[in-house]
């Protein structure tokens, strides 16, 4: 996602931002919610996201047009490939894969790869997470 900053044109407090959000979030009916944390722009053509927590748990990003306090868009960072990728990724270390393999299937919508995705912990979590005991040496 880019924005085009008009010559000149400065960018917004991101205290004006975080306002341009809230009132997004309200017209999204999400109710209360905490904001936070604040990501800033990389760069003059990039938005500045704010990740917004539910009473649920879940999360949103919310991406805002510095220079014309606009909100350009939102996304559930669960439901894309790179957070699907980042959660199954965690789950296999701690041995909960199949749970993971499940939400992949869901978003990735392929049942073939999913199912090879799915059957990950029961094997890799065995051979790659645990260390196997050595002998001290003699």
């Amino acid at each position: 996602m880019r924005v085009v900053p008009a010559a000149g044109a400065k960018a917004a407090t991101y205290d004006d931002q975080r306002e341009v959000v809230e009132g997004a979030m309200d017209s999204d009916g999400l109710g209360p919610a905490y904001i936070a944390p604040m990501t800033e722009p990389g760069d003059a053509e990039s938005p500045t996201r704010f990740t917004v927590t539910l009473p649920d748990d879940s999360s949103r990003d919310y991406f805002v047009n510095p220079y014309e306090l606009q909100v350009l868009g939102s996304v559930n960072p669960d439901h894309t490939v790179s957070g699907v990728a980042v959660r199954l990724h965690g789950e296999l270390m701690t041995g909960r894969g199949r749970r993971c393999g499940d939400r992949a299937r869901r978003v990735l919508g392929d049942r073939d790869g999913a199912d090879r995705v799915a059957s990950i912990p029961s094997t890799s979590t065995r051979s790659c997470c645990r260390t196997p005991r050595r002998e001290p040496a003699q």
